[in-house]
């Protein structure tokens, strides 16, 4: 719930093309979360991916 609270603030200061790329990190907190709850053990090619999510919203966030 927190997340939705700091994109929705971020909106207000900047543009959504800006704070949109925050969303994508949604996703590797559920991952995140998931795999410490149910302690699942994640692939090479899943925290690759990962990876490659996280950096990807860091390169639009700084564009």
């Amino acid at each position: 719930m927190w997340l939705l609270t700091a994109i929705t603030s971020a909106l207000l200061f900047g543009l959504a093309s800006l704070t949109s790329p925050l969303t994508n990190l949604n996703i590797v907190i559920v991952v995140a979360m998931s795999t410490w709850w149910y302690n699942k053990p994640l692939s090479v090619m899943q925290a690759i991916g990962i990876l490659l999510l996280m950096l990807a919203g860091l390169i639009f966030i700084r564009l």
